[in-house]
């Protein structure tokens, strides 16, 4: 059994101090270094690529659907801003006084919680999985009607 600091004799190398036991985060084992991690397989890679690939076509393919249906010619985009235009028009101090009311709250949300660090960090991957399935909708919707 090694104690520390305690002499090993004359001409004794340094104790290793890159090889110490550390606790893996996920795991109760007690890891050494790198010195059990095996080598990835070329199945494994391709496999992790097309996983990727797949993933990143699809989001791709929600964020193209979104934005088609938002900016085409009588899509949600055009909807929404002439409905809005229209409240505004046929009832202007309600709308105003909301639109300020909703822009402070917003303000206030947000300063709250960039001051106390109060961030979601599942919030990005519930972003990815909401658009990787808008990317199923849209690519199924493709083949099954030939249309977005």
């Amino acid at each position: 059994m090694r104690l520390r600091g305690v002499s090993r004799g004359p001409g004794a190398a340094p104790p290793d101090s890159t090889r110490r036991s550390v606790r893996c985060y996920n795991s109760s084992r007690r890891s050494v270094g790198f010195s059990r991690l095996r080598p990835e397989t070329p199945l494994k890679l391709i496999r992790d690529f097309l996983e990727s690939f797949v993933i990143v076509v699809l989001v791709i393919a929600g964020i193209a659907g979104i934005l088609y249906h938002v900016f085409r010619q009588a899509g949600w985009g055009t909807v929404i801003v002439d409905r809005a235009l229209e409240l505004y028009f046929l009832h202007p101090a309600p709308m105003i006084s909301a639109t300020i009311v909703a822009i402070v709250a917003v303000v206030f949300w947000h300063e709250r919680r960039a001051a106390t660090g109060k961030y979601n960090k599942k919030f990005p991957t519930y972003v990815l999985y909401v658009l990787v399935a808008v990317g199923v909708y849209f690519i199924g919707r493709y083949a099954v009607r030939g249309t977005l």
